[in-house]
């Protein structure tokens, strides 16, 4: 028996070539999205990780004023505390062109005794004279620049000066530039000598020592130590608590491994029910031959062993063939992936997790998805297998075409499409999860851009500038208006705060006080009331973003919170939520007559708005002559740039699998039709012999492919949403 079952699987390898290679490229394209898949998520999910852990990143920031340093030797020589360093941040803007950049500078202390948030030196040298400025690589996306190039840098309500590129580092603990739309550079002491500029304020990083498992555990050391800071006067701008080994990103990076694992996993698995079709096409033509075997003693199980034999076979072609270009592809990807989102692919090796799991499915699934058609046509007895060709009609078909409506050709494609039935769901099911999966993807692009569109709905203003100083709205007002660059404009008061609770308080937000009368910003409320005229009297009444909602779930409209400013604290009573994305947490507060302003939203004459970046360096320029210096600004395209920038990465992922999946269903579906056409070619002979022209049987078969077409497309539509 072991003879002719070996002649046997031979035999349908030869003569059933076109079938099986057709099994062959499905299993194949479903081994090799896992794979790439699935290699991908292993690289990228312990790459992001020990990139960031190598830098021994801080577990907390405290930003202070006022504090000596024999006050930090003290702390430093805590038993909590393993490490601590002073790295402050200077804000700072680069010219580019027409316009400036931000430009992050951090002051290291001593390049040579980098503790925390190490970084490492790409190529050139550390910053060793006063003129010199190290940058971080990603920077390098946003300025064409070279080691050795001059650049104009300019601290705010300082001096321009020319500055030169000593190097590029890089630094995984900072957001992509090209994402931020802010260069980051380091920077010694010396260097801010240069502009007579003196710092106001310290950030210190601190690592601590002992077994520290969560946010909660890095919290309580560090708001312990900011209340003991405070009981020493000295001034707490704010605390920054991380999750303990874990890179800030995680979460959103998390979110992408997951969306990795279940869309290779899907394509396996569509690539599956393709499998199945054949396999069941196959034995539904040898059934014959299954008789036969099994009336010269061939067990039910011996012939399940023959078939699930071939598969293996098959798969094991496809696993050569398509498991190692998954995996070359995978680590493409991940590199594109990592220069992307800046980090190091420095861990190379796959996991023996990774490539047991990829053993096990790329074998497993075919194997697994064949044992059911086999199964199911070995059982078969030998009087059915003689007398396959008698069977009675299907009960959906015969039902349909008692509709006397229809013509018959539509009549006959309905009987084919449910001759059937079991075949006709699973390639349905692949056209509708292939189908569901592209519209979904069609859907998050076309949800995306419609968020970002609707974040600038009805925004009038062309231009954002904070300013590093504040000004009388009447003068500032009466000022700005009076250049020819300006249509309009809005004056807010921007500061960052604090929520305080007890001693616990949130991180960093903004707190802006906009007028009554927001004419050049649309807010809308989705919950709670607007600010009106008695607000900007004397109330203490505040509105919260949607992003602060959501990140401190615990505030309520009707809550009274604390915010502390500049070491004040003040009571605020919630009146409302905005709706607003992409924006970090911020909370506003009514513009009172009499307050002063550090910033302004500006739109441009209609004339000159051809040019925003030409436009708003024109009216910087005139706030300079003027003695009004601007910290920061934008454009409106650049700011919405920046946000795009942020979703390429999910972009170009999901178009890439929807090319993939696509691909998967456009092959099930041409096989399913080829099989069907093949099977009813006894029928079609007849119909011819009766004088049936060959335009209507190409009508009849096109007709079935439109009708499983329009059938998947309805149910995907249902899925999609």
């Amino acid at each position: 028996m072991f003879k002719v079952s070996f002649k046997k699987i031979l035999r349908d390898l030869f003569q059933e070539k076109g079938k099986l290679f057709a099994v062959v490229l499905a299993i194949s394209i479903g081994i090799f999205c896992f794979a790439l898949l699935s290699t991908a998520q292993d690289l990228l999910k312990k790459n992001l990780s020990a990139d960031y852990l190598a830098t021994n990143p801080r577990d907390f920031a405290i930003s202070v004023m006022n504090i000596d340093d024999q006050y930090l030797d003290d702390i430093s020589s805590y038993d909590y505390i393993e490490d601590l360093e002073v790295r402050t941040k200077v804000p700072a803007r680069i010219m580019v062109d027409d316009n400036y950049l931000a430009l992050d500078l951090y002051v290291v202390e001593d390049f040579n005794d980098i503790v925390i948030n190490t970084f490492g030196l790409d190529s050139g040298n550390l910053p060793i004279i006063s003129n010199e400025l190290l940058i971080e690589r990603d920077g390098k996306k946003l300025i064409d620049m070279e080691i050795g190039d001059s650049l104009d840098v300019r601290i705010p309500d300082y001096s321009n000066r020319q500055v030169t590129v000593s190097g590029f580092a890089h630094d995984p603990s900072f957001a992509p530039s090209s994402n931020e739309g802010i260069i980051y550079g380091y920077i010694s002491e010396d260097f801010l000598g240069e502009y007579g500029y003196e710092l106001a304020y310290k950030d210190i990083y601190i690592t601590l020592s002992g077994d520290v498992k969560t946010k909660a555990d890095v919290e309580a050391i560090s708001f312990a130590l900011k209340d003991e800071m405070m009981s020493r006067d000295v001034i707490v701008r704010s605390v920054t608590n991380l999750e303990p080994n874990t890179h800030p990103n995680q979460t959103q990076m998390n979110a992408l491994m997951f969306l990795l694992m279940m869309i290779g996993s899907l394509a396996l698995i569509l690539s599956g029910f393709i499998i199945i079709t054949m396999i069941s096409s196959i034995m539904e033509k040898q059934l014959s031959q299954i008789g036969i075997l099994k009336t010269i003693g061939a067990s039910t199980k011996q012939i399940i062993g023959i078939y699930m034999t071939t598969v293996l076979i098959l798969t094991l072609i496809s696993t050569i063939i398509a498991l190692p270009l998954g995996i070359m592809a995978g680590y493409q990807y991940a590199g594109f992936v990592c220069a992307f989102l800046n980090f190091n692919l420095i861990l190379t090796q796959l996991s023996i997790g990774t490539i047991i799991l990829q053993i096990v499915f790329t074998l497993g699934v075919p194997l697994l998805m064949s044992l059911l058609p086999i199964i199911k046509s070995s059982r078969i007895t030998v009087r059915e297998a003689i007398y396959k060709d008698i069977k009675e009609e299907n009960i959906v078909a015969k039902k349909v075409l008692e509709i006397s409506s229809l013509r018959q050709i539509p009549k006959m494609a309905i009987r084919n499409i449910f001759r059937q039935p079991a075949r006709f769901f699973m390639i349905l099911i692949v056209l509708v999860l292939g189908g569901a999966l592209f519209m979904s993807a069609m859907n998050i692009k076309s949800a995306s851009d419609a968020s970002i569109a609707y974040s600038f709905e009805d925004q009038a203003f062309d231009y954002y500038v904070d300013l590093t100083s504040h000004y009388s709205q009447d003068t500032l007002g009466d000022l700005v208006k009076s250049y020819d660059e300006v249509s309009d404009i809005m004056l807010y008061k921007k500061q960052m705060g604090v929520l305080v609770e007890g001693s616990w308080e949130s991180g960093i937000t903004g707190l802006t006080a906009l007028p009554i009368e927001t004419n050049l910003r649309t807010f809308r409320m989705t919950e709670g009331r607007w600010f009106d005229r008695s607000d900007s009297i004397d109330s203490k009444n505040i509105i919260i973003n949607t992003p602060f909602s959501n990140a401190y779930k615990q505030v309520q409209v009707g809550d009274t919170i604390i915010y502390r400013v500049g070491g004040v604290e003040e009571t605020y009573h919630v009146i409302g939520i905005v709706d607003e994305t992409f924006t970090m947490p911020i909370a506003y507060v009514p513009l009172k007559e009499g307050d002063m302003v550090n910033g302004l939203y500006i739109h441009a004459n209609e004339p000159l708005a051809q040019s925003p970046e030409k436009t708003l360096r024109q009216i910087e320029e005139k706030l300079l002559e003027e003695g009004i210096d601007s910290s920061f600004s934008f454009t409106v395209e650049f700011f919405e740039e920046r946000i795009v920038q942020h979703l390429v990465v999910i972009f170009a992922f999901l178009m890439f699998m929807t090319v993939l999946v696509i691909f998967v269903g456009g092959l099930g579906f041409v096989t399913t039709m080829n099989i069907n056409v093949i099977e009813r070619t006894r029928e079609i002979g007849i119909l011819r012999a009766l004088g049936m022209k060959d335009k209507y049987l190409r009508q009849m078969i096109v007709l079935e492919a439109i009708m499983i077409a329009i059938i998947s497309w309805v149910v995907s539509i249902g899925i999609a949403i």
